[in-house]
């Protein structure tokens, strides 16, 4: 299984084959999944977390790069998301082999699955990863301290500068809500940051991949960014329901922009995420 080539030991490409299998069985086979959990936690030792050796690919590399995660939540399904192709794109592909992509904001960065799997894959001059949970943020802080271009900040990002009240729902689902009216046990209080705010006047918009997983708040999101008259040269974002009306707004404004949108909204429902990844037309 091509996903497990990830792993740099022979132990982390067990658990990174057993996190494929768990993500790919049917959820409804219960018993199934139950054995490969259990495989999964019996491999990854002693304790909720586990440590696997992932495959440097930048600049030849081979050396293996530790990176943390829980095995008993949903750090498994964010590791598959994002060494598992899930933001795989031949257009996206070509401007890497280019050198045109040499910086990432990554919104929404949870343990760091996404910024990791770039850093060790191609040549980053500078990356912003932003996530609001503490304890996400603590395993990104310590996912991405071997990296000396990487910068974390714990912030939820918004359309505002302020605070906000982060309702959790699970690591990977945690809702940025109106502290005014929400604030209640099953959260914390957090930053709130624009993206704008966050990256320097200098930063080359024209070289740099934008990826936003933030429960929700992406449409202020990228409405903030283009208001302020920034447009990244590539835009991977999840859309969170309910997105009619939002969506077609939000697509209108990247078309008008320039962008190229690689998604099938075709077959999507009322009440499913929509992932899409949007290029930049170069602009002579």
């Amino acid at each position: 299984m091509a996903f497990s080539r990830w792993g740099a030991t022979p132990g982390s490409a067990g658990i990174l084959f057993l996190i494929a299998l768990d993500n790919m069985i049917d959820f409804r086979r219960r018993k199934l999944r139950g054995c490969v959990e259990w495989a999964l936690s019996a491999l990854a030792g002693p304790g909720s977390r586990a440590r696997i050796f992932l495959r440097a690919r930048a600049r030849g590399s081979t050396s293996g790069v530790p990176f943390a995660l829980r095995v008993g939540g949903g750090d498994v399904q964010g590791v598959w998301e994002c060494l598992g192709g899930h933001y795989e794109n031949a257009e996206v592909d070509r401007l890497i082999q280019r050198e045109r992509i040499r910086y990432i904001v990554d919104g929404g960065a949870n343990i760091g699955s996404f910024s990791v799997s770039r850093l060790i894959s191609f040549v980053i001059d500078g990356l912003l990863a932003i996530e609001p949970q503490s304890e996400n943020f603590s395993l990104l802080s310590e996912n991405l301290s071997r990296f000396p271009t990487a910068r974390v900040v714990r912030a939820a990002l918004g359309n505002r500068d302020g605070d906000g009240w982060l309702k959790f729902c699970g690591s990977l689902n945690n809702e940025l809500v109106d502290p005014a009216s929400e604030r209640k046990e099953g959260g914390e209080t957090v930053e709130v940051r624009r993206i704008v705010s966050l990256i320097s006047v200098q930063w080359p918009m024209d070289a740099t991949w934008l990826k936003l997983d933030v429960e929700g708040a992406e449409y202020a999101c990228l409405s903030d960014l283009f208001g302020a008259k920034l447009y990244p040269a590539v835009i991977s974002c999840e859309f969170h329901p309910p997105w009619e009306g939002r969506l077609p707004e939000v697509l209108s404004r990247m078309e008008a922009a320039g962008y190229r949108i690689d998604s099938d909204l075709g077959h999507v429902g009322p009440d499913d995420c929509v992932h899409l990844t949007a290029v930049r037309k170069v602009r002579q």
